[in-house]
């Protein structure tokens, strides 16, 4: 058995009821990079500072309960949870390398307030203010105060690195968004269905209110609008919905995306023309159909904005990647087997 399995079942009990995954053992606490407890496994070194079984396990535990559903038996179950094992290690590796890195020449600092804000934040959102369930908290994961105030500063350093890294190289030109565009014509993303620009025109059902009722007090705005006054007039005066003030307008609607009652005659009428009275359930209603789309490849000037979102992200990944791959290549990093002994750094 290798020693990543050994590590797996470590972490996870064996034994399976039926199909159902047994649970992981809550790990015991520490602080990642901190001093092991008596008896901990060391599972990776960077620098000066360690990394134990006890750490990815606890970072294992918080994720599990996911992989469980997920899982349809207990090989998928532990081949997901290797995945796992191995991104966490990996991540808890790479988090104190940008740790070590901005801290090596000693002159760049979080600033004491800004890690003071962001603790007294964070006793609000975790422990709603209550100063006596932080401090068993403490207790329970074996920190001091001042453990605490390390990892939130911690998680600074590696935010504010990490988008750093990832905003210097998010300048996308017209001529990248261009050709992404062309070199995925045939994307679903980029492909669009008949659509129809809408107004809508909504009386609510009274209590008790018949159809015949209802359909009543609408035939007078029906017969305003065959006199020739405008939709959007007649809306903003009228309707009784969350389109009112715009004039009923409801924006572009699909096809696929609309309740049947309104797709029919949506795509029944034509450009300008306005609908009979549509009776449903809790209301009735008049469409109008404002403009016309139909299916095919989206325009480029329609998906430009989201083309360069998606590739500035992308480039920020692939930033902070070959970043972090030059902090592997310039620190010391060791993984180690889990029945190996640590030795010192060479």
């Amino acid at each position: 058995m290798t020693p990543r399995r050994l590590l797996l079942l470590a972490a996870a009990l064996p034994a399976l009821a039926s199909a159902a995954i047994a649970p992981v053992p809550e790990p015991k606490p520490a602080a990642a990079g901190t001093a092991p407890l008596p008896g901990a496994t060391v599972v990776a070194k960077v620098e000066d500072r360690i990394i134990t079984l006890d750490d990815v396990r606890r970072e294992v535990y918080r994720n599990v309960d996911g992989l469980r559903r997920r899982a349809r038996n207990e090989k998928e179950f532990y081949d997901m949870l290797e995945q796992l094992q191995n991104d966490i290690l990996n991540d808890l590796i790479n988090r104190l390398l940008i740790v070590h890195d901005f801290k090596k020449d000693g002159h760049r600092r979080i600033p004491a307030s800004l890690v003071d804000q962001y603790v007294a934040e964070s006793l609000q959102t975790e422990f709603g203010g209550d100063r006596t369930a932080y401090l068993q908290h403490l207790r329970d994961n074996g920190w001091t105060p001042r453990d605490f105030r390390q990892q939130i500063e911690e998680k600074l350093i590696n935010n504010i690195m990490r988008l750093q890294h990832r905003r210097s190289e998010t300048v996308v030109s017209p001529r990248q968004v261009e050709d992404f565009y062309n070199a995925h014509k045939d994307s679903a993303d980029f492909r669009q269905e008949d659509a129809v620009l809408l107004r809508l025109i909504t009386l609510k059902r009274g209590a008790g209110e018949t159809d015949a009722a209802l359909l009543a007090r609408m035939q007078p705005i029906y017969a305003r609008l065959n006199a020739g006054e405008k939709f959007e007039v007649l809306a903003r005066e009228v309707s009784e919905d969350v389109y009112r003030d715009n004039g009923g307008e409801m924006g572009w609607r699909e096809k696929s995306k609309m309740i049947v009652e309104f797709a029919t005659p949506a795509f029944t009428l034509q450009k300008g023309a306005f609908s009979g009275p549509i009776l449903r359930e809790d209301a009735c209603h008049l469409l109008s159909v404002v403009d016309r789309k139909d299916a095919g490849l989206k325009p480029l000037s329609a998906v430009s904005g989201e083309i360069q979102t998606e590739l500035a992200a992308q480039l920020g990944r692939e930033a902070e990647a070959k970043w972090i791959a030059r902090l592997r290549d310039s620190y010391y990093v060791r993984i180690y087997p889990l029945a190996s002994p640590v030795p010192d750094k060479p």
